[in-house]
């Protein structure tokens, strides 16, 4: 055997652990998930078999609640939402 194809398969082989672990593991998180209904985990369940990668970050992505205010770094100065020296002008 080649060092090439033993590189190959090597690489093969570590490119499909982490897609088995890193799909079992989210499809654990998914079947535990009480956002979806039974027939839409399902659907889920077997379109990230089938789109792993893909699909995975598509549903963390949708299912993430937008950030709070006190989340975001970059706020201007503690300002009113009205300015209550501009009433009347």
């Amino acid at each position: 055997m080649t060092i090439q194809i033993f590189i190959k398969y090597a690489l093969a082989i570590v490119v499909a652990i982490i897609y088995f672990v890193y799909t079992i593991r989210f499809s654990k998180e998914l079947k535990k998930n009480i956002l979806f209904s039974k027939k839409l985990r399902v659907f889920h369940l077997l379109m990230i078999w089938l789109m792993p990668f893909l699909w995975i970050f598509v549903i963390k992505d949708f299912t993430k609640s937008a950030p709070g205010s006190y989340e975001i770094d970059e706020k201007k100065e503690n300002e009113p939402f009205s300015n209550p020296h501009s009433i009347g002008e």
